[in-house]
């Protein structure tokens, strides 16, 4: 048995073990529109209570730590996924005094490096990224030189122009959280056009731009 991580919280602290029969699948299917592959995620555990009511209130705990949209997950192979919960199954009871449940969580998700941070001066219009995936959705952060719009280009094509902008402020166009934000704060109905997303891919890419730029992606392997 063998312990797992959910967004920095370890599965024990949830009552739970991770069974060896846990597995993760192969590169399969497209997610989010993007293209690198999707993996099916099964997690058998075993969950251990002082009570049966304790154990039922542990399983319900650690399946709303499931909930709530996409998780972080750090799994015994080294892996680091961002998966979303597809099923939690239906608990079993292990033992007579029903103290231990059995259940098993599926997801789907993909695996992925740790956040890469790159910088940009106005003078490099290349770069290279991490990973194997064709498509990685990214963010790109600048500071503004002038009042009024000003365009964030994004990696390999398409852009973002915003208007009624200071000198100075700091814009960002965060794929990976789909939002943009002007001095951190949602900047939405300041968008006059955007092109979808901006994504890198693996290996080179090229970034039109003016001013020093910030690249931030998670590398993804197929």
């Amino acid at each position: 048995m063998e312990d797992f991580y959910i967004n920095d919280h370890g599965a024990s602290e949830f009552g739970a073990l991770l069974l060896s029969s846990w597995y993760v699948s192969g590169s399969r299917i497209t997610f989010c529109s993007t293209q690198y592959g999707l993996r099916s995620i099964s997690l058998p555990v075993d969950i251990y209570g002082a009570s049966p009511a304790d154990a039922a209130a542990k399983r319900s705990a650690l399946t709303a730590a499931f909930l709530g949209g996409t998780v972080e997950l750090a799994l015994p192979d080294g892996g680091t996924y961002t998966a979303l919960l597809l099923d939690s199954g239906k608990a079993q009871e292990q033992d007579t005094d029903g103290c231990i449940l059995s259940c098993t969580y599926t997801l789907a998700g993909y695996r992925h490096g740790a956040l890469e941070t790159l910088v940009l001066p106005a003078d490099v219009q290349t770069f290279f990224a991490a990973g194997t995936a064709q498509q990685m959705e990214c963010r790109i952060t600048e500071t503004v030189t002038e009042a009024g719009s000003h365009t964030v280009h994004y990696p390999n094509g398409g852009s973002c122009v915003l208007k009624d902008l200071q000198a100075g402020d700091t814009v960002c166009v965060d794929g990976i959280t789909r939002q943009v934000l002007c001095n951190g704060q949602n900047l939405f109905q300041a968008v006059t056009g955007i092109s979808g997303w901006p994504t890198v891919r693996a290996g080179e890419n090229s970034l039109a731009h003016t001013g020093q730029s910030y690249v931030e992606y998670y590398p993804i392997f197929v």
